[in-house]
């Protein structure tokens, strides 16, 4: 609550329930979703002003992290590319590398799959800068498109 001036507050907390404290607290319950929390305050003078916000429960925003080197030499340090990180429960989930001429060289479709710096075909690629495109869709949120670069070095 940051209104100034009011005399009175009267919350509604997504019609699960009601105060009129000026900074109450509430426990929704849920675990997840969203619900809508409004605020409607009147001055000594009468004047009413009111505002709404809507809260999301749930998982915290997935934090993924692509790296962009990877050395696939067999040395057991650092030989495949894969995203670093928990997104949650996806849908829809893609990893896919592309050579410099635009062609796929590799596409992932489970969050755990891992490139090896090899073409489908088992062929060993040469060393340079790819582009990879990630796809996915987190359980409770809008899907998430990142790019980027990742230089293989043998």
């Amino acid at each position: 609550n940051t209104s100034v001036g009011a005399s009175t507050y009267l919350w509604d907390f997504a019609g699960l329930g009601t105060s009129v404290e000026g900074s109450p607290t509430f426990v929704f319950g849920l675990e997840a979703g969203t619900a809508e929390v409004c605020l409607t305050v009147e001055s000594f003078n009468g004047c009413v002003d009111s505002t709404c916000v809507i809260l999301r429960f749930g998982r915290p925003p997935s934090t993924v992290e692509v790296p962009n080197v990877f050395s696939p030499n067999g040395d057991g340090n650092n030989d495949t590319f894969f995203i670093i990180g928990d997104p949650g429960p996806v849908r829809n989930f893609s990893l896919q590398v592309f050579n410099r001429w635009g062609q796929l060289v590799f596409e992932g479709t489970r969050v755990a799959e891992a490139w090896d710096g090899r073409q489908g075909s088992g062929e060993l690629l040469s060393e340079g800068t790819y582009f990879w495109v990630l796809r996915y869709t987190p359980e409770q949120d809008a899907a998430v498109e990142r790019t980027g670069h990742v230089t293989l070095v043998r």
